[in-house]
């Protein structure tokens, strides 16, 4: 979960979409690596690595090509973190990007959003910008027990939208339809926590992660949940324990 936003469904993760990339090592070595092609170990160990493996000097991705910046946009509500298990069985298959908003604060309820870029055709009208801007940089956080539950459950209890199609960049970037938001927060600014379950351990592991965050109070006004689709992992695997 975290400040980010959106993407994965059928798409897969990020790593999915890299092709190639150099790595600067300790030693001064530079490495070119492509996966299935040269030095994949490394590839995939850099990926899957949180920057453990050298420094990246460059790196080459894989853009979808689209006939328009338009996207078909479905939003569904679910009370409870099990229907958000059955809203991406049903839309995570169909679409090519899902993601979640979740209240980490009330056992995971929140508003499924999937979508699709649309294909050739005529072009929709455009919509009116809504954005807004935090002027200032307070004292202190504007963040707290009191404005986050009011946030979290005026968020999950608005009107949604229609299925439609919409700009592509506000469904990727939400954020950015408050400029500046990161003031809200304050001069100390804020910690961002993000986690990957594996798919064996990932019902249980979530629910037992949304529980302790609820248990401490310390959810976020903007926490995302999405599951990375059926491929295989772009990264390395986690090596098991062996057994003699």
């Amino acid at each position: 979960m975290g400040a980010g936003h959106f993407g994965d469904g059928r798409a897969g993760s990020f790593g999915h979409h890299v092709t190639a990339l150099e790595l600067l090592r300790s030693d001064g070595a530079r490495l070119e690596c492509r996966p299935g092609v040269l030095n994949t170990d490394w590839f995939r160990a850099t990926v899957g690595g949180l920057g453990l493996t050298g420094l990246i000097v460059w790196v080459e991705i894989q853009l979808a090509r689209i006939s328009q910046p338009f996207m078909w946009v479905v939003h569904r509500r679910f009370s409870h973190l099990d229907g958000y298990w059955d809203l991406d069985a049903e839309l995570g298959a169909r679409h090519s990007h899902g993601v979640a908003w979740v209240d980490c604060l009330k056992g995971g309820r929140g508003i499924y959003s999937a979508a699709d870029f649309v294909g050739a055709g005529p072009t929709p009208p455009p919509k009116r910008s809504s954005r807004r801007r935090m002027p200032v940089d307070p004292p202190f956080s504007l963040i707290n027990g009191l404005s986050l539950r009011a946030f979290n459950f005026a968020y999950f209890h608005k009107r949604l939208p229609a299925d439609d199609v919409r700009p592509a960049l506000p469904y990727f970037y939400p954020l950015d339809g408050v400029l500046n938001w990161n003031r809200i927060y304050g001069r100390r600014g804020f910690f961002q926590y993000q986690c990957v379950l594996p798919p064996a351990a990932m019902r249980e592991a979530s629910s037992a992660l949304f529980a302790r965050i609820a248990r401490h109070g310390l959810g976020s006004f903007l926490a995302v949940f999405k599951t990375f689709g059926t491929h295989a992992p772009a990264g390395m695997r986690p090596c098991s324990a062996s057994q003699d």
